[in-house]
C-alpha cells in the first residue's frame, strides 16, 4: 500500500493539468509519502498566509504511470480539543488545477484513504477534520464532502472553521475523481 515516495515526480507543464481530464492517465493516492517531499510539494504550492508545519503522515495524489506529483495531503493525530482522532493539516494542489481543492476533498473521503488512515494510525472508524481560517463563513472546497461544525467569527473580522469530513463518501479514487469531474462540467 506505500511507495513513500521513491519513483513519485513533480508534475510540470500544462499537459500535467489536463491529465486529471484524461481517463488514460490513472490519478491515484500515493501513502506514506515521504516527508522531504511532501514539505518541498507543500513550500512551492501553498498560497495564502499558510506556514507549512510537520505532520504524522503525507500522502501524495500523482497522476500517470509517471506519477507525477499534483497534491499532498498532511495528517496529524488527534487536536487540542480531543475532538478528532486524525486532523488534516495540509491538503495542498497545484493552483492551476480547476476546482483542484474540491478533487482533493473528494480523495480525502475516498474509501482507499479512509482504509489507509485507519490502518496507519490504528482507530476503527476515525472522526477525520480540519480547521481553518477564512474571510468567509464557509468554505466550497469542503462543502460537498464535510460538514461544517463550527463557525466562530473572530474580533479581527476573520471565521474560524471546523469540518468533520463523511469518510468512505467515495468507494474508490475512480469514483472520487468522476464526482469531482462532473461537477466540473
Amino acid at each position: 500500500m506505500s511507495t513513500g515516495g521513491y519513483g513519485v515526480t513533480v508534475a510540470r507543464g500544462a499537459s500535467s493539468v489536463q491529465a486529471g481530464f484524461d481517463s488514460s492517465r490513472p490519478l491515484q493516492l500515493i501513502f506514506n509519502l515521504r516527508s522531504d517531499i511532501a514539505n518541498a510539494f507543500r513550500k512551492r504550492h501553498i498560497s495564502g498566509f499558510v506556514r507549512p508545519g510537520s505532520c504524522n503522515a503525507y500522502a501524495g495524489v500523482t497522476v500517470g504511470r509517471e506519477k507525477e506529483l499534483i497534491g499532498v495531503f498532511g495528517v496529524i493525530v488527534g487536536t487540542r480539543t480531543g475532538a478528532a482522532d486524525i486532523l488534516v493539516k495540509a491538503d495542498t494542489i497545484r493552483s492551476d488545477i480547476p476546482k483542484g481543492g474540491q478533487l482533493m476533498s473528494f480523495l480525502l473521503v475516498s474509501g482507499p484513504m479512509w482504509r489507509w488512515l485507519e490502518e496507519r494510525f490504528c482507530i476503527q472508524k476515525p472522526t477525520v477534520m480540519t480547521a481553518c481560517v477564512s474571510p468567509y463563513p464557509s468554505i466550497a472546497r469542503y462543502r460537498a464532502a464535510a460538514e461544517r461544525t463550527k463557525t466562530k467569527r473572530r474580533s479581527d473580522g476573520m471565521y474560524s472553521l471546523v469540518y468533520r469530513f463523511d469518510m468512505g463518501k467515495f468507494p474508490t479514487v475512480k469514483a472520487a475523481r468522476a464526482e469531482w469531474l462532473r461537477r466540473l462540467s
